[in-house]
């Protein structure tokens, strides 16, 4: 046997009744329909007229509301993972997408205990030191890059005119080269002091 299913008259509620089906206080019900303009109202109460909603609309409403909220939940969810994921690095094999924070602690400090002990085997290299050695072979392939135009002057016999323009380019090439990768390691230094 099929479950009644009310008359039409009777699936238009006044507030209380609303609150009363889907399980809300009026004061939750009042909250709902000021935050969300979309909130199906039939009728808009007035000085003794009830306000008046069809339940079908309220529950469709509703539905997509949920659906939307959960969307939006699961989108937040997606972003969160991807900002502990560079904090942290990709979840271990079936921790799955949320961590507790006690977790994500433990995490945390399994990483940088294995970045030390990758430190330490020499595996790995701290971002000072990147950024030493850098400078270090930018001042070592700046010298012998100055050097090609007196090499090719005593190997080859230019003359000194040429042997001039040759050395000013070569300057000014690796000047600008060098102009162009320091500020970027004084970038990387200044993100070290600043932490």
């Amino acid at each position: 046997m099929d479950a009644p299913v009310a008359d039409d008259s009777a699936r238009t509620l006044n507030m209380s009744e609303l609150a009363y089906v889907i399980g809300v206080s009026l004061p939750t019900l009042r909250q709902l329909i000021q935050r969300h303009g979309d909130f199906p109202i039939e009728r808009r109460g007035d000085k003794g007229v009830d306000y008046q909603f069809h339940i079908d609309a309220v529950r469709s409403w509703m539905e997509r509301h949920e659906a939307e909220k959960a969307a939006a939940e699961e989108d937040r969810r997606k972003q969160l993972d991807l900002l502990a994921s560079e904090i942290y690095g990709a979840p271990p094999e079936g921790a799955g997408p949320a961590l507790s924070p006690a977790e994500r602690k433990q995490l945390a400090e399994a990483v940088r205990a294995e970045d030390y002990n990758r430190i330490k085997r020499g595996d790995l290299l701290e971002r000072h030191d990147v950024s030493y050695r850098l400078r270090q072979a930018l001042a070592h392939f700046q010298k012998k890059l100055r050097q090609i135009p007196a090499d090719l002057a005593r190997e080859s016999g230019i003359e000194r005119g040429l042997r001039q323009a040759l050395d000013n380019l070569i300057r000014q090439r690796v000047n600008e080269a060098i102009e162009t990768l320091l500020p970027l390691l004084a970038d990387d230094d200044a993100k070290r002091d600043s932490a």
